[in-house]
């Protein structure tokens, strides 16, 4: 009887394989026999496959799976000990054991196996499928089901060829990657296996055909594998340790025995906006993609105009009208419809209108039915601000990096009855805005500049925009600016020193928030304990006597400040 041995959860046993020279006298074979099948290609011819060196090459595929699931690809290995795994993340894997085909899912891996061994140096289509409703896995060889198991449930956040967690690396070639987020049948699998897809299939995630660079050629600049699926942000993989030279660990010809495309028309939607693709579902608007209007006056109409693009090779038809959903959907109209049939690779424009009798930031979101296999219920957010009609008039609003500081400055042409600005600060997200300064008004009727020096900007991005303050309360909101800080220090700080009253804490370390910075007097009395809330936060000493005090912080920081 043969025993079967699952390599994710028997180190060990691959170590004893790692530390015996086998390993080096097999891959050393596969090496040569690589090279001698190398001198009869053609060496200028465009790569149709990816050769593994069993040794440490593999490729990262962003592709997250959770659910349902097929992965299928063509190999042609001679290289079957240690467990060589082809597509495998962290919870499942597809690999070769014993020189037979296996797949499963953590933490076993022992869902199904090929009781047939795996033919050497010949090309061969495997695909595993995973259905999430029954449990059920199943594993075909050139189209054929060899094996039937269940597997527990699973969440996969990426994919890699080619190893299991940087270790049971594959050697020989690879070609036609393909990852569906639905379990195929074995007819679509050996309808299919054959022929090249035209990337707009239903529920296709990623199609990786590697025909890229010199057959065997100089490859440095390839270290990106193309995904050439019909999807928004294409889910390109990322080679890692490859060679890109030569025979082996490099892109190689010929490829598998795929001829032609697949019979099939499908249609495919795309939605851009700034003529950029929206994802879908997308549940937060952006400024990128224009699903964030921005901002206008009260009562004032804002409009955004949207593209949609048919990009599959078959007919879409918008099935029913745009609808606008979500908390605010009676603020957003759509006032140019789009066309209902596009042909392949035509477009059509629709646009939204904003419009609030009241301020404040609104959001919503977009559904645009249509004929599209896996997108027919494509939906986005969409978000805009309305603000009242100010007494003000801000020209400009601008920031730029000051040695470790960033410095604001504005400008307006008129004023009456400004109380002044608040400055308010956020990171990347924009999700949340702190104040870290105000600025009172001048109220001159010509206009003001303006400026504020934030001396601890946060790491990386800035966003800046200011909140002008009536004498009524009333408020709105300016345009956000956008500041790049490189500088990566770690700044805290007080001011003013000397003070009088009271003085600022000012840092940029996430790290301090709601932690405990400690005042001192010069005899080690503590006088003070604050809880830092904010990046800016104000500390009242005005019933100390005058003269010299020691602040402390949590990371080691101190410094001495003077109370006049």
């Amino acid at each position: 009887m043969k025993t079967n041995i699952y390599p994710h959860s028997l180190t060990a046993l691959k170590t004893v394989w790692l530390r015996s020279g086998k390993l080096f006298l097999l891959q050393a074979a596969f090496l040569l026999l690589a090279i001698t099948s190398f001198k009869t290609s053609n060496a200028q011819a465009t790569g149709q496959t990816l050769s593994f060196d069993a040794v440490n090459d593999s490729v990262f595929l962003p592709v997250r799976l959770q659910g349902s699931y097929t992965k299928e690809v063509w190999i042609n290995t001679s290289q079957f000990f240690n467990f060589p795994n082809i597509i495998s993340g962290t919870g499942t894997a597809l690999f070769i054991n014993g020189g037979q085909l296996a797949a499963g899912h953590a933490p076993f891996f022992s869902s199904v196996i090929d009781p047939t061994p795996l033919p050497s140096n010949v090309w061969v289509h495997v695909a595993v499928t995973y259905d999430s409703v029954t449990g059920v896995m199943n594993l075909y060889k050139n189209g054929v089901l060899v094996s039937t198991g269940a597997a527990p449930a699973y969440v996969e956040p990426s994919l890699r060829l080619g190893t299991f967690n940087q270790s049971s690396f594959y050697g020989g070639l690879m070609d036609e990657v393909r990852l569906w987020s639905v379990a195929r049948t074995q007819a679509q699998i050996s309808a299919n296996m054959n022929c090249g897809l035209t990337g707009d299939e239903f529920f296709l995630l990623a199609y990786y055909r590697f025909n890229q660079g010199i057959a065997g050629g100089s490859n440095p600049t390839e270290t990106t594998l193309r995904d050439t699926a019909d999807n928004c942000v294409p889910k390109d993989g990322t080679l890692f340790n490859f060679a890109l030279n030569g025979p082996v660990s490099n892109f190689v010809a010929p490829g598998a025995p795929v001829a032609g495309t697949c019979a099939g028309s499908f249609a495919n939607i795309l939605i851009s906006g700034n003529s950029v693709c929206i994802t879908t579902p997308d549940s937060t608007a952006s400024t990128v993609d224009g699903t964030i209007f921005g901002s206008t006056t009260i009562n004032t109409n804002l409009d955004k105009t949207f593209t949609i693009t048919n990009t599959g090779n078959a007919n879409l038809d918008l099935t029913a009208p745009l609808a606008i959903s979500g908390p605010n959907f009676s603020l957003f109209t759509v006032i140019t419809a789009p066309a209902i049939l596009l042909v392949p690779g035509a477009s059509t424009t629709f646009t939204v209108r904003f419009n609030s009798p009241t301020a404040g930031t609104f959001n919503a979101f977009i559904l645009a039915s249509n004929t599209d296999g896996d997108e027919g219920a494509f939906s986005f957010a969409i978000q805009a601000t309305a603000t009242f009609v100010a007494p003000v008039t801000l020209v400009s609003f601008d920031g730029k990096m000051v040695g470790s500081s960033v410095k604001l400055t504005w400008k307006t042409s008129g004023e009456l009855n400004n109380k002044g600005f608040e400055i308010l600060r956020s990171d990347n997200s924009q999700l949340t805005f702190t104040k870290i300064g105000f600025v009172a008004g001048t109220n001159l009727s010509l206009g003001s500049n303006y400026e504020l020096t934030d001396y601890a900007p946060l790491n990386g991005i800035n966003t800046y925009k200011l909140r002008q303050v009536d004498i009524d309360g009333r408020a709105s909101f300016s345009n956000t600016v956008v500041v790049n800080n490189n500088d990566n220090s770690v700044i805290v700080s007080a001011y003013p020193n000397p003070f009088e009253q009271s003085f600022n804490i000012i840092f940029n370390d996430a790290k301090l928030l709601n932690t405990v910075a400690n005042v001192r007097s010069v005899t080690g009395k503590t006088v003070a304990v604050i809880t830092l809330k904010n990046y800016r936060q104000e500390v009242n000493l005005s019933g100390m006597t005058s003269g010299v005090y020691i602040i402390s912080f949590s990371n080691g920081e101190v410094m001495r400040l003077i109370k006049k």
